[in-house]
């Protein structure tokens, strides 16, 4: 409260404010429209102990957050690059499989032929039977890595 001016005197109900307003709080308190940790003059720092804790357990729980987070940033790359080499091996997988087919075709031209294969027929067998082989080395060491 402020002071008075000097020579004036409080009036008694004034000095009696602070029981009134415990006695209306308490009433209120009673109609059930203030809690009892509001009463009491050290509500807030209740209220702020409370917020402390759940600020604490919010602290806690984002820290707790970021290591789960971390941790599946690595699962993530981890999987990316197994999904990575698993796609280089079913690439080299379906390209042994056309070579295959080509170098079974050449074979059975080769097998029904009359006459006998050019050189330039030749060739391109041989070359295809190269390239199958060459895949299949790649494939090979892309299976050994992982």
């Amino acid at each position: 409260l402020p002071l008075p001016p000097a020579g004036l005197a409080l009036p008694t109900d004034a000095l009696q404010a602070e029981s009134l307003e415990e006695r209306i709080q308490e009433e209120l308190v009673a109609l059930g429209l203030l809690e009892e940790a509001e009463k009491t003059g050290d509500g807030g720092r209740e209220e702020e102990g409370e917020e402390d804790e759940v600020l604490a357990e919010l602290k806690k729980k984002q820290a707790e957050l970021r290591t789960v987070m971390e941790y599946n940033h690595k699962q993530k790359e981890v999987l990316l690059g197994l999904a990575r080499s698993e796609l280089r091996r079913q690439e080299i997988r379906q390209q042994l499989q056309d070579l295959d087919s080509t170098v079974m075709d050449s074979f059975k031209r080769f097998s029904q032929a009359k006459r006998s294969m050019s050189k330039k027929e030749r060739d391109a067998i041989w070359r295809d039977m190269d390239d199958w082989q060459a895949l299949c080395r790649r494939f090979v060491s892309c299976n050994q890595r992982n």
